[in-house]
């Protein structure tokens, strides 16, 4: 049935962004995402195209939208999924930092958990406290690397150019991903259990995990 102050072309596409308010709740939503592609794609003319592809529709849409620059620092096969969305909400200083949680009036100390002197920022927490400062380093030092960078974008991007070999990029990232992850947690124990963990025994953690990811991934590739 076709619906009321909507026009509807030979190839059967509505070309109406406003359909009557009788139509269904569906047919208002079809027409406003239609609209929004044609915003985004800044032409109407895929509505009357003779032949229509969602895949086509799909990467020109992905065309419009800007690259990020961390986005192979993120989506790491090497690292853990919960590693993964850890690091990605620390890059876009989205993590509950105690100075965040002030500034919505949910507590009254910022001091940073782990070290006890500065505020708890994301960029103090990678990597300007002294735990996870030294909790990085030992990280590197194990897998060959000395950096003295203490801030979490600027280590990543400084391995994107250091590491020339990409299976040895991508287990890097995965062992920074798992630091952020581990020291994350490490802070929340601080929190809500009072308890700190050594730097040795987060590390040893760290490791760990590391290798285990990395094997059972080579494992997987081989077909054991």
């Amino acid at each position: 049935m076709v619906a009321p102050h909507a026009v509807y072309v030979k190839n059967r596409n509505w070309v109406d962004y406003s359909p009557s308010v009788a139509v269904s709740w569906a047919m208002k939503y079809i027409c406003k995402v239609k609209k929004d592609c044609s915003d985004r794609l800044h032409s109407t003319s895929w509505l009357t195209a003779t032949s229509y592809s969602i895949k086509v529709i799909y990467q020109n849409l992905c065309d419009q939208i800007p690259k990020v620059n961390w986005h192979y620092f993120v989506w790491n096969r090497y690292t853990l999924p919960k590693n993964r969305v850890t690091i990605w909400l620390a890059l876009h200083d989205r993590l509950k930092t105690k100075e965040r949680l002030h500034r919505y009036g949910v507590t009254m100390d910022e001091t940073c958990a782990l070290c006890g002197h500065d505020t708890e920022t994301s960029a103090h927490l990678f990597f300007k406290c002294h735990f996870s400062k030294e909790c990085c380093s030992m990280v590197l030092a194990w897998l060959g690397f000395i950096s003295s960078r203490n801030n979490l974008f600027t280590l990543l991007k400084w391995i994107h150019r250091y590491c020339k070999n990409s299976f040895t990029m991508k287990v890097v990232y995965a062992a920074v991903a798992s630091t952020v992850y581990q020291i994350r947690k490490a802070r929340n124990l601080a929190i809500w259990e009072q308890f700190v963990p050594s730097i040795a025994c987060t590390v040893k953690t760290i490791q760990v995990t590391v290798k285990h990811r990395v094997m059972s991934i080579i494992v997987r590739n081989k077909g054991y």
